[in-house]
């Protein structure tokens, strides 16, 4: 039996639903993937890497520890992102994090370990100067770390992580990789972020104070930004030599009802979406494609579901689903 056909028998309930809404050979194409070593990417940290020199020196020293681990039969080299310059990925599969994570260069934080599709939500932030911006389930700081690089002069960041372990992890990656001089226009937050209150125009966590009218007031006119990365059932990671990557995969989906208030309109749909309105992604130079799981029987239209991205798992990316909405 192909290694497709086992995976039919072990995860009967997510593939019915990949059959319903993709193509066979997409669906055979992301179950392959679900038992390929997905290489190692990693970026450049622009605030702390400044220049084409300070960016060959950090290469350099990547390089030359990729030759160490090269062979006679296993040449290992970088390869740089085709949409950004300052993402690289590992060649080939087998050299892991574990082998470049004691490098001098990561621990001073020019270089940071992260998933390509993880990289593509702070390239679709529209930012301005003065700008208040939230990142809602932020750990473990990739993601925050690309927002603080883009940031405009007098811009505010709140950088909140209701899990309490990966909130402390979160504040050692964030200090490893944010400049002393940036710190203060970061906030750290270890709260419910749906809990936020505004109190003297500052943000305050309150746990279980505000309904949800309350919060959907405050929240939505405090910030001109948030991300949300929310926690879900994780198809997109799955690997199959680890069990815990997919022991979700079954869970319900998350209905509208269920988003934080900023991200419902009155009516309980979706507002205005413009995915990608300014051509940052350039989606045929991704193993992905547009439109949503069932955007015929939910709040998008079928116009606006083609502007948001789907980027299917495979061996250089995770899937993931990216669409950007307009508060009207």
């Amino acid at each position: 039996m192909s290694s497709a056909g086992k995976l039919r028998k072990q995860l009967p309930g997510l593939v019915e639903k990949l059959d319903q809404f993709l193509p066979l050979a997409r669906v055979e194409s992301i179950l392959k993937a679900y038992t390929t070593t997905r290489r190692t990417t990693f970026r450049l940290n622009r605030l702390r890497v400044k220049g084409k020199q300070a960016e060959e020196a950090v290469l350099g020293g990547i390089q030359e520890k990729l030759e160490e681990l090269s062979s006679r039969k296993r040449a290992v080299r970088l390869e740089r992102c085709p949409w950004s310059e300052d993402a690289f990925i590992v060649s080939p599969a087998g050299v892991q994090v574990k082998h470049l994570i004691d490098l001098h260069a990561h621990k001073q934080g020019l270089f940071h370990f992260q998933s390509w599709s993880s990289m593509i939500p702070p390239l679709c932030i529209d930012y301005m100067r003065g700008g208040h911006l939230l990142d809602m389930c932020a750990a473990p700081g990739g993601k925050a770390s690309m927002i603080a690089e883009r940031m405009k002069e007098g811009c505010r960041l709140v950088v909140n992580e209701k899990d309490r372990r990966r909130y402390e992890k979160m504040c050692f990656i964030l200090s490893q990789l944010v400049p002393d001089d940036l710190l203060p226009a970061l906030s750290l937050r270890n709260c419910d972020a749906r809990k936020f209150r505004l109190v003297d125009g500052e943000q305050e966590a309150s746990e279980g104070r505000q309904d949800g009218s309350k919060f959907d007031k405050t929240i939505s006119q405090a910030f001109d930004t948030i991300l949300l990365d929310a926690p879900c059932s994780g198809e997109g990671i799955i690997n199959m030599g680890e069990p815990g990557s997919y022991k979700l995969s079954s869970c319900p989906e998350v209905s509208v009802e269920e988003l934080p208030p900023p991200f419902r309109a009155n009516d309980g749909g979706f507002r205005e979406q413009d995915c990608f309105a300014k051509g940052l992604m350039v989606t045929s130079r991704l193993s992905g494609g547009s439109g949503v799981t069932e955007a015929e029987q939910g709040s998008l239209s079928q116009a606006q579901a083609a502007r948001c991205l789907r980027v299917y798992p495979s061996e250089t990316m995770e899937g993931f689903f990216v669409c950007r909405l307009r508060k009207n």
